[in-house]
């Protein structure tokens, strides 16, 4: 939906939309200092669809309930699939030596909580994840399994669901139609590394877009 069209919001005609269609002056009308657009309190910080963080957070119920008694983590109010929400990520941190050659862009390791390719509460974990850090725009790249090391594969682009409302769009597909690095994982005979993907936190879609064009250049990876 991003580029030019008409605006979701307003109906006008716009060169440049954000990923669900907006304006630039619909953008600024619902992020930033406002009423929050599901419950009406007045906020400092709203996020780019008008609500507070208290109402984005509901959009990731059922998964997610304040219901937590962990003793370990007394401050975590959260449970994820009955089990405390830190305790969780705690059991999916494992090497998260950054690559020596992407140091200098700053990135970091974000967990996919994913078990299986398809596993899309393993997505909601890692989209809730994605809010809390506050990361908006980024740039990430997917890797594959050889030898039983993980070698970068393939750059893209994404939002959170503090830009988009659906979140992103981080996938694991085999299907060749859907790209050129699913067809070298294919002729290859390799797999997804689908345990996490190395992210680039981006002040902007733009700067994501520009980066995931440099990543590409310089690392020959695919591209998305």
């Amino acid at each position: 939906m991003a580029g030019p069209g008409k605006c979701t919001t307003c109906g006008n005609f716009a060169i440049n939309r954000n990923a669900t269609g907006q304006c630039t002056k619909c953008i600024s009308n619902l992020s930033g200092k406002g009423k929050c657009v599901t419950c009406g309190k007045y906020v400092i910080n709203r996020t780019i669809m008008g609500q507070c963080k208290d109402c984005l957070y509901c959009n990731f119920k059922p998964f997610f309930i304040e219901n937590n008694s962990c003793k370990k983590h007394k401050e975590e109010k959260l449970t994820y699939k009955n089990e405390c929400w830190s305790c969780y990520k705690k059991k999916f941190k494992q090497n998260l030596i950054l690559p020596e050659e992407f140091k200098k862009y700053n990135p970091t390791w974000q967990l996919t909580y994913r078990q299986t390719r398809y596993n899309t509460k393993g997505q909601m974990a890692m989209e809730k994840e994605l809010v809390e850090k506050n990361i908006k725009w980024f740039t990430y790249i997917k890797f594959y399994e050889i030898n039983k090391e993980i070698k970068p594969l393939q750059v893209c682009k994404s939002g959170s669901k503090l830009v988009n409302i659906s979140g992103s769009d981080v996938g694991f597909s085999t299907n060749i139609n859907h790209g050129a690095a699913r067809r070298f994982l294919k002729d290859n005979n390799l797999q997804w590394h689908i345990n996490k993907i190395l992210i680039f936190k981006c002040k902007s879609e733009k700067e994501a877009y520009n980066l995931e064009k440099e990543l590409t250049e310089k690392f020959n990876l695919f591209t998305s």
